[in-house]
């Protein structure tokens, strides 16, 4: 299959892989990092049908995502159409060959009679090349009470020819997540493609502090360089909270703490379609520096150049919080930062009580409701990359990076022969490696003189040691010597 021109750069392999599943009529599962490129696997099986008979079914949570991808896919030659409850009756799907249906709700795909008539005899859903299912993490993390839709996804099967195949994709699928959407979406995973390339960032620092309690919300402030005087001087920032209210709240306190003419810069994202839109519009743009958001707002953020993302308060799991933490640092050469701000009874060990007296009604559960690989990431007794690993099964690329940092590079020769090349480094090798040649000199004298330190402490122990055994033996040799004579008379 060949790389088309019109994405600026060749198709990476594992792309490759996936649309080469998708043709062969193979379900797929794709687990990738956000702005990975989990996009172009089904664009390229799309233009690889020489017919031009094919179409595609995307299906998404967001409207705001939907209009992005719509655009992006316009971009590249293909007509696509964004369907749901504000466009059902103002877009002739009859003109497209992509259809695109974003919604919060799957609603429009089982409960909307137009279009379920429409799906069974137009020629869009029976050439359909695919059903993709975008941000598929929400199948298993929505289907619950919020929005029981989600669980009756296999559904869709109904709209597609049979032997039409599936490719749910998300950046955060940990195994019991996986097992309950091949369940819900009736793929038999022995009989599947599946693609994990994990979802570690190597550019992102992670910290974890403290709040006094869940209103603390000045406890933003040292994180937001207060002192700006325009909006260059504020990093691109978003703060992501479980709640909307709260949101507001931060909003305003930010806003008063900065000069009157920066407060354009703080915005929060409402649920309303259009504020959303100009919202994600500007902060996309830089007007807007910071932005509080909640997890479904953020969703579709795809933004590469945020450089500080902030959790305030304890997300309900780790994939909730990789999921925001993930909209940071999509730029590779950018340096990002991950706060995480949590209450202080977090940090506490749980401790069992005896079932001695019944609970009293409306008693705090706070910390006995957290999720257990959220407690254990926070208290981050071990490497938090590591957990991360062990929770989402990422691959473990880091043992190759591991095994790379144990090599000694002196000449640019050195680095060139490395089994994993550095970034950038044609361009800036000679730089490291003279500042590199500097830290290990500082390195190298430190230690020696660390160890020669050590030696004078050795020799000052012995020479003490010899001093107080040479004034004990002296004490010795002082003390006077007696003599007892004993004289014996014999009587014949």
């Amino acid at each position: 299959m060949s790389t088309p021109t019109n994405f600026g750069k060749p198709a990476y392999e594992w792309q490759i892989d996936v649309a080469e599943a998708i043709v062969l009529g193979l379900n797929s599962i794709l687990i990738a990092g956000t702005s990975h490129g989990k996009t172009i696997p089904y664009i390229l099986a799309l233009q690889h049908d020489r017919t031009k008979t094919k179409t595609l079914l995307v299906i998404s949570p967001l409207k705001v995502l939907q209009e992005d991808q719509a655009a992006r896919f316009e971009k590249v030659g293909i007509r696509a159409a964004a369907v749901n409850g504000d466009t059902w009756r103002n877009k002739p799907l009859q003109e497209v060959n992509l259809i695109l249906h974003f919604k919060k709700r799957p609603e429009m795909l089982f409960k909307h009679e137009e279009l379920c008539q429409f799906a069974r005899e137009h020629k869009i859903f029976r050439n359909a090349l695919t059903g993709v299912i975008d941000e598929a993490h929400c199948i298993s993390q929505w289907s619950g009470d919020f929005r029981p839709l989600y669980g009756v996804l296999e559904k869709v099967h109904l709209w597609l020819p049979p032997g039409t195949p599936l490719l749910p994709a998300s950046a955060t699928l940990h195994r019991a997540a996986l097992a309950d959407i091949a369940l819900k979406l009736l793929i038999d995973t022995d009989e599947s493609f599946m693609l994990n390339l994990g979802n570690d960032w190597s550019n992102i620092c992670t910290s974890v502090h403290e709040l006094r309690n869940a209103a603390d919300y000045e406890a933003l402030l040292p994180h937001v360089n207060m002192q700006a005087s325009s909006p260059d001087e504020l990093t691109k920032t978003i703060v992501f909270m479980n709640f909307v209210r709260p949101s507001q709240k931060v909003c305003r306190l930010l806003r008063k703490q900065l000069p009157p003419e920066l407060h354009d810069t703080v915005d929060f994202l409402l649920m309303v379609t259009k504020n959303k839109r100009r919202v994600m519009r500007e902060f996309r743009d830089g007007k807007i520096r910071i932005l509080i958001t909640t997890e479904a707002a953020g969703m579709g953020a795809n933004i590469p150049d945020i450089k500080v993302g902030i959790q305030f308060g304890v997300p309900t799991s780790l994939a909730v919080l990789k999921q925001r933490l993930g909209r940071i640092g999509q730029d590779p050469s950018i340096r990002a930062k991950a706060i995480v701000l949590i209450e202080q009874s977090t940090f506490k060990e749980i401790k069992k009580r005896k079932n001695t007296c019944k609970k009293k009604k409306g008693a705090d559960t706070n910390d006995t409701s957290v999720d257990p690989s959220v407690r254990a990431w926070i208290l981050m007794h071990k490497c938090e990359r590591d957990l991360s690993d062990e929770y989402f099964d990422n691959p473990t690329n880091r043992k190759l990076l591991s095994r790379l940092a144990g090599f000694i590079h002196v000449t640019m020769e050195d680095v060139l022969q490395m089994e994993l090349l550095w970034a950038l480094a044609l361009e800036h090798g000679r730089d490291v490696l003279d500042l590199l040649k500097i830290v290990d000199d500082d390195h190298k004298r430190s230690k020696k003189e660390a160890k020669e330190e050590k030696r004078r402490e050795t020799v000052r122990k012995r020479e003490e040691k010899k001093r107080r055994v040479d004034k004990e033996n002296q004490s010795i040799a002082t003390v006077p010597k007696v003599r007892l004579l004993f004289s014996f008379s014999y009587q014949v």
